[in-house]
């Protein structure tokens, strides 16, 4: 197995590792790349990671949360795998980018990718590779295919899951990687090598390691190191009162036995697996520093949705409450931050590309998101009161289209048999109590109806008013 997870050398392995990627003009630097001072930019997006298994993550917490800033009421627009990855490369909704599925048809072949985060800073002068999870199905279409703006292209061929034994795209080259070699762990080392090549040149990394997505296969050497987790039982945990909920929520049973431990075991793979992104983001870290640029990269953690693991009778993403739609999200940007500083306003994936193209001063179109640097610089504390979230008919019935806005103590959702879902989380914080038809909440819920109305436009498949 590579030896990938030891630090990375400085300034020896800088000329080594040039030829790795080697494209045509890939080595040609200009005057203008040599003496610029833009900052580059890491990316990083976990697959189905919920903010609890920040914990399994030291190097994450000492030297990103340390030196950042945390926000604790960061959320995804829509909780789907490649919706959500189109709205974090785009900075727009599903209803702009008409990305709803993670089906080829409906998903990513609705995608447009001559108009992302990569082209627009390939246009701007960087230098952009993509390391990892792509969009679904993307390899479907054409393996070789390597999309407009990325100069490195490290993609796994596989939908789900790559941990060990996985595919990947070179370049355009499929390649099949054994039993010995772990995806997180190559992943990293080949965007770490990106980074190192050209120390010169301002970068955008994007780095999408699966875990930890279920399975959630974890490292060898990892696996059974949280074997004593003990077992996740919130308030909301197999909801035993769900009268108050829509029918397709009261038609779902209370697990038995053996779902409740084969979901406990996943919890504490997922755990598990989070140990080699951890060390993967130390071998990019070591990356920025040997290369000089960790003053000047913003970085940004965070991941395409949550996960339910049995809150409100249901396991996985797509649904409307916070389990689903809440997400890790950790920026450093040394320039402007510095030392740990948290914040609860509300935020989006969505404002991920609005702030790397202010930062950088690059042209992109108008987008859905908003910049978060007015509070990165501590100028304001919010950049928006109501968050949007939407989701489309799926070729499965987990769950109903729906619309719906999340403030930051509040979730109003509307599903198209008019049924309706108000939770006031001051009160209630688990959702347990459906206030949407509690005459003391008419006035809230129909001026959320409202705006939902106004701003969930066009309609998800399948949602109608």
């Amino acid at each position: 197995m590579r030896s990938s997870m030891r630090r990375v050398a400085a300034a020896s392995a800088i000329l080594l590792l040039v030829p790795l990627f080697s494209r045509p003009g890939d080595l040609l630097i200009s005057a203008q790349a040599q003496s610029d001072d833009r900052p580059s930019i890491v990316l990083i997006v976990t697959d189905d990671q919920r903010p609890e298994t920040l914990s399994a993550m030291p190097v994450l917490l000492e030297r990103l949360v340390a030196h950042g800033a945390r926000f604790g009421n960061a959320y995804v627009p829509h909780a789907l795998c490649c919706p959500a990855r189109a709205s974090i490369l785009t900075g727009n909704h599903s209803h702009t980018t008409n990305v709803w599925r993670n089906t080829l048809e409906g998903g990513y072949a609705n995608f447009d990718e001559s108009s992302t985060l990569a082209t627009w800073l390939q246009d701007a002068g960087y230098r952009t590779g993509l390391f990892g999870k792509y969009l679904n199905h993307w390899a479907d279409v054409d393996p070789t295919h390597v999309p407009q703006g990325w100069d490195a292209w490290f993609a796994f061929r596989e939908n789900c899951c790559s941990y060990y034994g996985f595919d990947a795209s070179i370049d355009g080259s499929v390649t099949s990687f054994g039993d010995d070699v772990y995806s997180a762990t190559e992943s990293a080392q080949r965007a770490a090598e990106f980074l190192l090549a050209q120390p010169e040149a301002p970068t955008f990394v994007m780095w999408t390691p699966d875990g930890p997505h279920a399975p959630a296969h974890p490292e060898v050497h990892d696996a059974g190191s949280y074997a004593s987790l003990p077992p996740s039982r919130p308030p909301n945990y197999m909801e035993k009162d769900v009268s108050d909920k829509p029918a397709w929520v009261r038609a779902k049973s209370i697990w038995a036995a053996p779902k409740r431990q084969d979901v406990d075991a996943l919890r504490r793979r997922m755990f598990e697996s989070m140990r080699s992104v951890d060390a993967g983001l130390r071998v990019i870290m070591d990356a920025l520093a040997a290369s000089d640029r960790l003053s000047n990269t913003l970085i940004v953690f965070t991941s395409d949705n949550g996960l339910l693991l049995g809150e409100h009778r249901s396991m996985g993403k797509a649904f409307p409450w916070k389990a689903g739609h809440q997400v890790p999200f950790v920026v450093r940007y040394d320039p402007l931050l510095g030392s740990r500083r948290s914040s609860n306003e509300i935020i989006l994936t969505i404002d991920i590309a609005p702030t790397i193209a202010e930062l950088v001063g690059m042209e992109a179109p108008p987008m859905d998101g908003t910049s978060l640097l007015p509070i990165l610089r501590g100028d304001r504390l919010r950049v928006r009161a109501r968050a949007l979230i939407e989701h489309g008919q799926q070729s499965s019935s987990v769950a109903p289209p729906y619309c719906g806005v999340r403030t930051r103590y509040e979730l109003f959702v509307r599903y198209p048999t008019r049924e309706e879902e108000y939770y006031d989380y001051r009160a209630d914080p688990w959702e347990l109590d459906d206030r949407s038809s509690a005459p003391s909440k008419r006035t809230r819920v129909a001026n959320l109806r409202r705006w939902v109305r106004a701003h969930c436009s066009p309609t998800p498949p399948g949602f109608a008013w």
